[in-house]
């Protein structure tokens, strides 16, 4: 029986031990945190450590390959920004960020869709490169424009490139390389590029869209800019306004388009043509005349 209460007095004691030793409690709390910053420790010093050692990534460059219309220059103008937004390591938080906004700075860029990291020591870069779709004159010189009217940094020249729609009758001032061209007439022109060189596509050589002569006018019942459009045959299309909703004087721009179409279905050779006008409700052609020819006595039909 003593040896039974001296064993309990003995426990009751180490319990109280136990319980008077909060030290022991807190560190056995404290060490699984330690090892936790240790090893994040550790983990940031060797990303550290391979940054700074890492080989400078490669300067990423956009394949002119794939925009014929750039020259040499152009595409090393769009890159050379780049160089220096690309400096440092692969492992720098804003590598990807800095590429972007290089690019972005490029008047030749419409967007940038993508920035990525390629380890170990490449940069890819996808591109939305703005290309040449017509030719504004204003003021004696000849500005390159893309499909949304923003000027291309391209320098303004005495003469049209015939590659591209030429538009005549622009009312304001061009703006600075890569901004957009904020002139109703050019954008309504550019609009109407786009629908007539889908329409004529299928025409032949002949019905390539070569001109759309724009003029504003100051008072009457339709007070949007008033086009008429020619094609490399010599046919003119009397268009009109760019509405969209059709009113009781003029068709809708679909409607125009339903007439257009039904026109040119009846017309095997554009050639014959002088003008065919939509402007209105009833399309009219206007054939060529056939030239007179010289006979035995004078001129005979």
């Amino acid at each position: 029986m003593a040896s039974e209460s001296r064993a309990a007095a003995d426990q009751r004691d180490a319990g109280a031990g136990r319980e008077r030793d909060p030290g022991a409690v807190l560190l056995a709390a404290a060490l699984p945190l330690a090892a936790l910053a240790v090893y994040c420790a550790a983990a940031i010093g060797l990303w550290h450590l391979a940054g700074s050692r890492a080989a400078r990534p490669t300067v990423p460059q956009m394949d002119a390959r794939r925009c014929p219309w750039l020259t040499p220059a152009d595409a090393a103008a769009i890159n050379s920004g780049v160089e220096t937004a690309a400096r440092g390591s692969l492992f720098d938080r804003d590598l990807c960020s800095r590429v972007e906004r290089s690019y972005r700075e490029s008047p030749w860029v419409d967007r940038v869709v993508a920035v990525r990291r390629r380890f170990p020591d490449c940069v890819e870069v996808e591109l939305v490169v703005r290309q040449p779709y017509a030719v504004v004159h204003r003021d004696g010189l000849y500005h390159l424009v893309d499909i949304r009217g923003c000027r291309l940094p391209v320098a303004p020249s005495a003469r049209p490139d015939a590659r591209y729609p030429l538009i005549e009758g622009a009312k304001t001032a061009p703006p600075a390389p890569g901004e957009v061209w904020n002139d109703e007439c050019v954008s309504d022109a550019l609009r109407l590029a786009e629908l007539l060189s889908d329409v004529l596509s299928r025409r032949g050589p002949g019905g390539r869209l070569t001109l759309i002569d724009v003029s504003k006018p100051a008072r009457g019942h339709d007070l949007r800019p008033q086009m008429i459009a020619r094609t490399a045959s010599g046919a003119e299309i009397d268009w009109g306004s760019f509405n969209e909703q059709r009113t009781r004087e003029f068709p809708s721009v679909s409607d125009k388009r339903a007439e257009l179409e039904r026109q040119l279905d009846l017309i095997p050779d554009l050639s014959a043509v002088s003008r065919i006008r939509v402007r209105f409700r009833d399309g009219v052609i206007v054939r060529r005349q056939e030239p007179l020819a010289a006979g035995a006595i004078g001129m005979v039909p």
